[in-house]
């Protein structure tokens, strides 16, 4: 019995040991997260801004924050520090733990009332933990060990303090000093009770607020505020009452007038997909050239001149080495860029590329014969049989002229060789934004998109198949002083040959094919498209550095008639800009990848031209070293 009792005694004491043991090894492993340095949460007294450049440094719109002189914390504490302590740990502070585990754990690893309530611990305990803590109860504790080291070292009211001087008080100041004299135009010393609160309500709710934009909301605050100071008994009755009756007299903010209005839209929704707040303390550099866009704007307004009033247009550049957007115009009549980057049209043929580029990259060759004639589709209850643009078929050709003399019927058939869900696959890592669905019409460019995003596509395509983050944002500058960019490096997305065999075919539409006669300048690469009725004219132009994109259309979707075509409308838009970007003697170069050959084809078949087929008609194809055609016959 007794040896029983000794041996279930020394049992309680290994166990008991083990968890003591575990439990000293989970607290110094969760101390060990607890961040030494927290000097981080303190910002220096200085002006911050944000602001927006182009790309050669004009200023589009700037916002200056201004840093007060700090407040010390004997300062705050014989002030406002009080009535911070009062709304942070009083009765709207975070709920004490209910759960009695959470208690009794909190209780072991020694972390104070104080801490597990207070906001702005927590709040600054966020911060220096962004990205490091545990998840589920450690992380919660080590949230609570952290508040707790910043509140032993700092004090309470030292963090108030801290508080006080960084925090967002409206009209672009930050910390309580500079937010007195841009909101009430007083030294903080004189500001008076009511306005003390306002001030005292804005740092323990630290969502961006402008108080002199919103009278009866910074009323509202301000009067709440007083309500819990009186609550908590830190004002007598007589005080608040007689504070509550005064009227806030706040200093309108500065109007500040943007240049480029409907660029500077644009960047922000930009900024909002990227994670960044517009309107923080940052710089925000940009690829917008204000000279290209004037220029384009001339060049939008006067192609269409002499057109039905109603008839609009866009037009799109990007700078491919940088994949920068330098351009964009959205109206022939004013500076809106809506058509551009946000009304998404049927593309039309300015698709096929993509169904070429994707056969390449399958196996197939420029020179590969298909059959050109109208064929028909059996869709169940419906028969599917596509024409030819004025009913053109050119029988048995080789691919290349299928993309040239933008043939719908060869290239449907193209499609289906080489894979629809392919040449899907192709378009979105090409960068295609939307629905897109392998239909037998897909090639066709059935599915809509914004010009900013097809030109966005051809951008990946004039890269030889390398997709980069495409905007107007190229760079940011943070106020803790990190730097981000973009658009610098990307991933490559498709063979950079079947790339090049696509892009050199292309130069033949602007020489020989459905943008002929339009005045693209020599090596350009381009692709017309015309959707169904004449609704909408498109042609997409890559001549190294760029690539622009030009849409016309009505905006009711009525029909442009038998001349909307995109050789017709959107090329000549494209030839203009140029010539006047670059003058009419300008020559475009393609970079040309490794395994690339030129080699004289006959024209017929395709094959390679040999001494036995000396006197038939020939071309030059670019021709992929691993997938050469056989000799002439």
């Amino acid at each position: 019995m007794r040896k029983a009792f000794l041996v279930h005694t020394l049992l309680a004491v290994i166990l008991i040991s083990s968890l003591y043991l575990a439990a000293v090894d989970e607290y110094r492993y969760l101390l060990s997260l607890v961040p030494e340095e927290l000097e981080s949460i303190v910002i220096e007294p200085e002006s911050q801004e944000y602001s927006v450049h182009t790309a050669d440094g004009t200023v589009l719109y700037s916002e200056t924050f201004t840093r007060s002189e700090p407040l010390s914390v004997g300062e705050c504490s014989s002030g406002i520090c009080r009535w911070i302590e009062v709304l942070d740990t009083g009765a709207d502070a975070l709920s004490y733990p209910d759960s009695l585990i959470h208690r009794k754990l909190y209780e072991l690893f020694h972390i104070d009332e104080v801490s597990l309530k207070s906001y702005t611990a927590g709040r600054f305990a966020d911060e220096l933990l962004e990205g490091k803590e545990p998840e589920g109860i450690e992380g919660l504790i080590v949230k609570k060990l952290t508040s707790k080291r910043l509140i032993d070292h700092y004090g309470v009211h030292g963090l108030y303090t801290i508080l006080a001087n960084r925090v967002y008080v409206g009209s672009q100041a930050f910390g309580v000093r500079a937010g007195a004299v841009s909101l009430f135009n007083k030294e903080f010393s004189e500001i008076s009770m009511k306005e003390r609160a306002l001030l005292a309500g804005m740092l323990k709710d630290n969502e961006r607020f402008e108080p002199a934009g919103n009278y009866p909301s910074a009323e509202r605050r301000a009067n709440v505020v007083l309500h819990e100071l009186y609550t908590a008994g830190v004002i007598e009755h007589s005080a608040y009452a007689s504070a509550r009756n005064e009227r806030l007299m706040l200093t309108p903010p500065e109007k500040i007038k943007p240049v480029e209005p409907h660029y500077l839209r644009a960047v922000e929704l930009e900024l909002k997909r990227r994670g960044f707040e517009p309107g923080r303390p940052m710089r925000v550099y940009t690829s917008i050239d204000l000279d290209k866009t004037r220029l384009a704007r001339k060049v939008l307004k006067g192609s269409l001149q002499g057109e039905e009033g109603k008839l609009q247009g866009a037009f799109v550049l990007i700078n491919m080495e940088t994949a920068g957007i330098e351009a964009a115009v959205g109206s022939r009549y004013s500076d809106t860029l809506k058509r551009a980057f946000y009304r998404r049209r049927q593309t039309g043929s300015t698709f096929k590329p993509m169904v070429y580029c994707t056969a390449f990259a399958n196996g197939f060759r420029p020179t590969n014969l298909i059959v050109d004639k109208q064929y028909s589709y059996n869709l169940g209850n419906t028969v599917y049989s596509p024409r030819n643009f004025e009913d053109l078929y050119l029988g048995k050709i080789p691919l290349r002229k299928g993309l040239v003399y933008s043939l719908n019927n060869a290239t449907i058939q193209l499609a289906k060789r080489t894979g629809l869900s392919k040449v899907c696959e192709t378009a979105r890592n090409f960068g295609f934004q939307g629905d897109l669905k392998p239909f037998l019409a897909t090639p066709l460019g059935i599915f809509p998109t914004t010009p900013v995003n097809l030109a966005e596509m051809y951008s990946t395509l004039g890269r030889l198949g390398e997709q980069r983050d495409t905007g107007l944002v190229r760079r940011v500058e943070l106020a803790d002083g990190e730097v981000l960019e973009f658009g610098r490096t990307g991933r490559q997305v498709v063979n950079a040959r079947a790339a090049y065999q696509t892009l050199f075919i292309m130069k033949d539409v602007a020489r020989i094919g459905t943008a002929r006669g339009a005045g693209l300048l020599r090596g350009t690469a381009a692709k017309t498209g015309t959707s169904d009725d004449y609704k909408d004219a498109w042609t997409a132009a890559v001549f190294p550095p760029y690539v622009a994109v030009a849409w016309v259309g009505y905006d009711d979707f009525r029909s442009m008639g038998e001349k909307g075509t995109g050789g017709s409308k959107a090329a000549p838009i494209i030839a203009r800009f140029q010539k006047e970007l670059l003058g009419s003697r300008y020559r475009a170069d393609f970079s040309v990848p490794e395994g690339i050959v030129f080699k004289k084809v006959e024209s017929r078949y395709g094959g390679l031209m040999t001494a036995d087929c000396r006197g038939r008609r020939s071309y030059t194809e670019a021709l992929d070293v691993s997938n050469m055609p056989d000799p002439c016959r």
